[in-house]
């Protein structure tokens, strides 16, 4: 098994948040990608990332949890029918700044 990436909070500036969140997202795929066989069905998955997430990014997510608690078996009911639905939902929420446009406005500045 591959290791664990360290638990994402969603805490800090918008730019610490995302670069945050760009480094969890790839170590999670990587996780994934190693651990095919481990992660063999959807629910084991989320469940996965869920245990990857906490403070605000967890609170941003609860919902879906409970839906899905509450439907085990019923993958219609779940807010995401795959792994890769919620990792959408989750890049929509935190991968907002386009950070080659906030390194040109640095360098523009740069005296």
């Amino acid at each position: 098994m591959s290791k664990d990436p360290p638990i994402f909070s969603g805490k800090g500036t918008l730019l610490e948040r995302q670069a945050n969140f760009e480094t969890w997202h790839i170590k999670i795929k990587g996780v994934f990608d190693c651990d095919q066989d481990y992660f063999n069905t959807v629910q084991s998955q989320i469940l996965y990332i869920l245990d990857m997430l906490e403070g605000k990014a967890y609170e941003f997510i609860k919902q879906g949890l409970e839906l899905m608690h509450e439907n085990p078996n019923n993958i219609s009911m779940w807010k995401w029918p795959t792994k890769e639905d919620m990792l959408k939902e989750l890049t929509a929420h935190y991968k907002v700044l386009d950070t080659t446009q906030v390194v040109k406005n640095k360098l523009d500045h740069f005296p």
